[in-house]
């Protein structure tokens, strides 16, 4: 069912032109202007500033100046680049210059840092939108330090750059898009209060008004989320806890507006008090340090990176955030959401608000796509318009955690059998070369013991074995008192006596009594002192 809702709206989006496809999905062209969610950003052209002096002395080792590029710049992409990322919605401040009457300048801060000026970016748009002719962006003013008149320099501003004569279509409440004709050319409205809900997005793609511009009130149909007793010093906790007021209803949203969520802190500029009643250089170093620990610690950069990484999560992260939705039949649950922001939004589509824009600085950074989060956002609204059922999770992911310990437990059976099947394997191996190694000691210490007792008994002068009959006129003699022969009578010759037998050493493995030797005027000595 939801299937052929979903070909069926595709059908009717593309029934009135020819628009393909709209901010790069043709579903979205059926989506009416107020509940597209646009991927944003805060303080858009505040980049490659050039940073206002916070104090004017050199101290040596410390750059104060340079430091407050921290808080001063919101971005590390132009608006090209900005544009390139997916980015669609640009909250813009804009300064002008004593010097240079008429001409308004990117900026941002007190005292103001000032970029380029305003007319080259909007040449940037220019180009771009020539290139792309299927998406549609939103600009907006934010803090306009351009002297009186405010409003009417907004409108002129844009009207004369995107307008035909001059000026912007202005949009109300009442304003019928059927009647609208195409433009040669990318042209802009000028939305004074919430559209009606017959301007689609492929009205304004077909019609070539691919230019939203908000009128300098805008703030009384659109609800900014920024609070000044939440952003400044935000936690990703505190800023996700105030959105979850607005999807409980306990933040009022009047029913003609729309919601904008700024997921944005707020960086506190250090003062120089303290720093110019210094009277010597070390003091001034001192000063110096703390200040720039001070903008390190509330470095936009630095709080974007954390604010993006846990609330603007892309595509590639895991679906653990879930809501109240209602799941597919055919699936085992629902798959859930990448972000807690998509579960406020699905609370603020059943309380029947739309968000309109999700503005954050330095997009990219943190593991984070604005781009991807607007992008889901919108598939789940044409989900709820059509009343299609939130997307179910596959058979995998419901049975991945029993699937894996079910395949788990055998396999470390297994395993930990085969380790002990190579720990009994190495130790009979090492059993085996322990005794072998005793064999071979034992063998090669009684080769040395038989070869060492020959050659002993050589070395003292006895040139046979014991016992063995000897000449009559040895070089030496012992008498050996007492000691009959043992050698049987007939190897007895004439000429030959008993003669010094027992050498001084005894060789090894000759067996010798108790009592040999006891009268020889040396005594026997070892061969080795283990033996």
């Amino acid at each position: 069912m939801g299937l052929v809702a979903a070909l069926l709206v595709l059908g009717l989006s593309a029934s009135f032109g020819t628009a393909s496809a709209c901010n790069g999905n043709s579903g979205f062209c059926d989506l009416p202007l107020t509940q597209v969610t646009f991927a944003a950003t805060h303080n858009a052209g505040a980049f490659s500033l050039d940073i206002p002096d916070l104090i004017d002395a050199n101290v040596p080792g410390v750059d104060v100046n340079d430091a407050l590029k921290c808080v001063y710049e919101n971005h590390d992409k132009n608006f090209r680049e900005q544009l390139d990322f997916g980015i669609r919605a640009f909250n813009l401040d804009l300064c002008s210059k004593e010097t240079e009457p008429g001409v308004l300048f990117n900026c941002h801060g007190v005292p103001p840092a000032y970029g380029k000026p305003f007319t080259n970016s909007l040449e940037t748009f220019t180009g771009w939108l020539r290139t792309n002719s299927e998406e549609v962006v939103i600009m907006w003013p934010g803090n306009l330090k351009i002297g009186s008149n405010a409003a009417s320099q907004w409108e002129a501003l844009m009207g004369n750059h995107f307008g035909e004569a001059g000026a912007c279509l202005h949009v109300t409440a009442t304003t019928n898009a059927s009647a609208w004709s195409r433009r040669d050319q990318a042209s802009c409205i000028l939305v004074q209060g919430r559209p009606n809900e017959n301007i689609t997005l492929g009205h304004l793609v077909e019609s070539n008004l691919r230019v939203v511009v908000w009128d300098f009130y805008w703030k009384e149909w659109v609800n900014n989320s920024y609070d000044p007793f939440v952003n400044p010093g935000a936690t990703s906790e505190s800023l996700l806890a105030d959105f979850q007021k607005y999807g409980r209803g306990e933040k009022n949203v009047l029913p003609e507006a729309v919601l904008a969520f700024n997921v944005i802190g707020a960086p506190k500029l250090p003062s120089p008090a303290k720093f110019n009643q210094c009277k010597d250089v070390f003091c001034q170093i001192k000063e110096a340090e703390i200040m720039v620990d001070e903008l390190e610690l509330s470095c936009i950069k630095t709080l974007s990176r954390r604010y993006n990484k846990d609330l603007v999560q892309d595509d590639a992260q895991p679906h653990k955030y879930k809501a109240e939705e209602t799941c597919p039949e055919f699936s085992c649950g629902c798959l859930g959401y990448i972000s807690p922001l998509e579960v406020v939004h699905q609370e603020l589509l059943t309380l029947g608000h739309s968000l309109h824009a999700v503005a954050i600085d330095y997009p990219g950074i943190g593991r984070s796509s604005v781009t991807d989060l607007a992008r889901r956002m919108n598939e789940a609204t044409l989900r709820h318009r059509l009343g299609s059922p939130e997307l179910g999770a596959d058979w995998w992911s419901c049975h991945r955690q029993p699937v894996l310990m079910a395949v788990a437990i055998p396999c470390s059976l297994v395993l930990l059998a085969l380790v002990c099947c190579l720990l009994r394997r190495w130790y009979l191996r090492a059993q085996q070369r322990v005794e072998e190694k005793k064999r071979a000691r034992k063998e090669a210490a009684s080769a040395r013991m038989q070869e060492t007792g020959f050659m002993g008994a050589t070395d003292h002068g006895y040139p046979g074995y014991p016992g063995q009959m000897q000449p009559s006129n040895p070089t030496w003699e012992m008498q050996v008192p007492q000691m009959a022969p043992t050698w049987p009578a007939q190897n007895q010759q004439p000429g030959w006596q008993l003669q010094g037998t027992v050498p001084q050493q005894i060789p090894p493995g000759v067996r010798v009594a108790p009592s040999a030797g006891a009268g020889l005027k040396q005594p026997f000595q070892k061969l080795h002192e283990t033996e």
